[in-house]
């Protein structure tokens, strides 16, 4: 799902430099981003490292930063550690409803053991002789090698 920047913007009360980057799909941790991700750099260690995560969309406090090509600053007055709420209930609004455990898509090899509520993503490719423990979401893209056991819980 694609997230129009602009409306990140109204919804932070926030101002915009750099590069224009109209949509994201996805709000990700800095340093495991892509090129679809908006983060957030909350502190020194992060602004200090902005040409370092691959997000084209960064979240930062109004402060004088240098401009990076290829990337745009969501700048906000507030601390990015307060609009994180924000951010966390817009995302989680267009999040879909799992509509069966396994995905067409995924492939699963041979002498796999998968217990009940498990979910598996679109293109997961699962090796031979896996085991999967109770109450584990594997997510879209996933590759688990052969002979790996995934533990109860694990997402």
């Amino acid at each position: 799902m694609e997230y129009k920047v602009t409306d990140i913007i109204t919804l932070l009360n926030a101002e915009y430099k750099g590069e224009v980057i109209e949509n994201v799909s996805k709000l990700s941790p800095f340093f495991h981003s892509d090129e679809k991700s908006l983060t957030f750099a909350a502190d020194e260690k992060f602004l200090k490292n902005l040409s370092q995560t691959k997000a084209r969309v960064i979240i930062v406090p109004d402060i004088e930063l240098p401009l990076i090509e290829g990337k745009g600053y969501v700048v906000v007055k507030d601390s990015p550690r307060v609009i994180m709420p924000k951010l966390l209930h817009f995302f989680s609004r267009t999040l879909k409803k799992i509509e069966k455990m396994r995905e067409d898509s995924a492939k699963i090899g041979e002498n796999v053991d998968i217990a009940p509520n498990v979910y598996i993503g679109h293109d997961v490719v699962i090796g031979n002789n896996v085991k999967i423990f109770p109450n584990v979401t594997i997510g879209e893209g996933v590759k688990i090698g052969d002979g790996t056991v995934v533990y109860s819980n694990v997402s």
